[in-house]
């Protein structure tokens, strides 16, 4: 019989932290970024990320909180969110100037008065360098008569409001070799166009590898920072229990991230410190997680075997990692909030299914993650278990109790549909077997592709619905369905069963 375990008294006083905190806005990034951009107007391009993302990681707040093993965070203050001015800033401007951002009845965000002030006073300078503002310049002509007809996401304007994300990077790579060597191997391959005298175009492959060593440099450098602030707790602390916890966060952090992982706490905290490295470079919107428990299995029953942790212990580790995963969140405007709630960024986490072998991939790590699941009862991160013909009778009913007792988490995905599927669309055997799911419910390579597979900026969201009734209806469509479940914002004038032209939403399906 499927029992739950009980949780730590820490676990329990974070979980309830977690729930009883109200989300704010921090803007640590947004000066980072707005200094940086002012700065910088002859860097372009890769570079140009590269060296922003670099400084963000440099030069953002640090926090080690009361009690954290697994450390690492996007905003100096809890439960707080970054702004990504980068991409898109007509909504913020908006929800800033009117308040609005803090007094919207669904996700509303504390905003000092300090920091709408600089928010307010710098603004305008992103209105302009933003990526949406620089997508709407290139639009075409013909396309203008048609945007916003609800078919596609794109609108008449303001298209990058939340970048495409949705997919899954290398993190196993990142936990089984680091970034030292991940630099290290970026640099050869710089040095071997130098010795060519790049030739042709390969003046892009090299400043690639030079972005990649950019980057490495500031990952590494975070982790330090993170090390350092560590050392400076173990130095105030007394208590002889948290001060051995201590010893063991510094040597972590100062050998995690940027050498292989050497046992499970290293390669959890690796995880989650390259997550928030994903999460500071760019909007974080469904940034995957991929297979965690084929990352972490070898390294806990390694440790197990050697008596170095607890199975309990472990179990803790895990539970402060997913309550980490939680608290990050993201603001989005009113409008995508209404079809998005909850402080939500979509982290999804896979588990189980099968090996590249074909054999079962179910592990002990595979059970505690639907531990964390079962007793935390966290609507993020989201999970999906891989399902095959072979998943152990006592794996389904763990998974079957906890997604009765968390409502739906997690979700169950047929890897007998989805692997042929996925060869069929061009990946490998190996590829295919060991996929993930992205984002809400997307299967894609773990790894080892972009899938691209949601969000704005793709034609990956067609209504053809809408396609039929703008087909039927001389170009208009009729939208009292829509009105209904996704009102328009407050103050927002109507008219009748059809909306008005609003061009500062994206899905407005209105008009020809």
């Amino acid at each position: 019989m499927y029992t739950l375990k009980p949780i730590t008294k820490r676990v329990s006083d974070m979980r309830e932290k977690y729930r009883e905190t109200n989300p704010e806005i921090c803007t640590a990034r947004y000066r980072l970024i707005t200094e940086f951009y002012m700065e910088n107007p002859d860097l372009t391009g890769i570079l140009k990320r590269a060296k922003n993302l670099r400084n963000i990681l440099e030069n953002i707040p640090v926090r080690i909180d009361d009690n954290e093993v697994i450390v690492g965070a996007q905003s100096g203050t809890y439960r707080a969110a970054a702004l990504y001015p980068e991409n898109s800033v007509k909504w913020l401007k908006e929800e800033v100037e009117n308040r609005f951002i803090s007094t919207r009845p669904i996700d509303p965000y504390i905003l000092a008065e300090d920091d709408r002030d600089y928010i307010l006073s710098t603004i305008d300078f992103w209105m302009k360098e933003c990526m949406s503002a620089k997508t709407d310049a290139m639009i075409l002509d013909e396309y203008k008569d048609i945007a916003g007809n609800g078919v596609t996401q794109f609108g008449p304007s303001d298209q990058c409001q939340s970048p495409v994300g949705h997919f899954c990077t290398g993190y196993n790579t990142a936990i089984r070799k680091g970034f030292g060597a991940i630099k290290e191997e970026a640099e050869e391959k710089m040095k071997e166009l130098i010795d060519q005298a790049l030739p042709g175009k390969t003046i892009d492959q090299y400043n690639f590898y030079r972005s990649v060593s950019i980057v490495c440099d500031g990952i590494i450098t975070l982790t330090k920072r993170y090390a350092a602030l560590a050392e400076e707790k173990l130095a105030a602390e007394t208590d002889p229990k948290r001060r051995k916890e201590l010893e063991m966060m510094v040597d972590t952090l100062n050998w995690t991230v940027e050498k292989p992982a050497r046992n499970f706490v290293d390669a959890v905290q690796c995880l989650f410190m390259y997550q928030t490295a994903l999460c500071l470079d760019a909007n974080m919107h469904g940034m995957s997680f991929g297979r965690v428990d084929q990352y972490l299995g070898d390294f806990y029953e390694a440790d197990i075997q050697a008596g170095r942790i607890t199975p309990e212990y472990a179990q803790e580790i895990l539970d402060l990692f997913y309550l980490k995963v939680a608290e990050m969140n993201k603001p989005w405007s009113y409008g995508a909030t209404q079809a998005n709630p909850g402080y939500t960024s979509g982290q999804l986490m896979t588990m189980g299914g099968i090996k590249k072998d074909g054999t079962d991939a179910s592990n002990d790590v595979t059970f505690m993650m639907l531990q964390s699941v079962g007793r935390l009862l966290l609507h993020d991160p989201p999970q999906a278990l891989r399902i095959h013909k072979n998943t152990p009778l006592e794996l389904w009913e763990a998974a079957i109790e906890t997604t009765k007792l968390a409502g739906g988490v997690p979700s169950f995905e047929n890897d007998e549909v989805i692997i042929p599927a996925l060869m069929k669309r061009g990946l490998s055997l190996e590829d295919a077997r060991n996929y993930t799911l992205i984002g809400c419910v997307e299967p894609a390579g773990c790894g080892t592709e972009w899938p691209a597979c949601g969000g704005t900026g793709t034609e990956s969201y067609m209504n053809m619905a809408n396609a039929l009734l703008l087909a039927i209806n001389d170009g208009f469509t009729f939208v009292p369905m829509i009105n209904a479940f996704f009102p328009a914002p407050p103050g927002t004038p109507t008219n009748g069963s059809v909306r008005p032209p609003d061009t500062s939403t994206r899905w407005n399906p209105w008009k020809k």
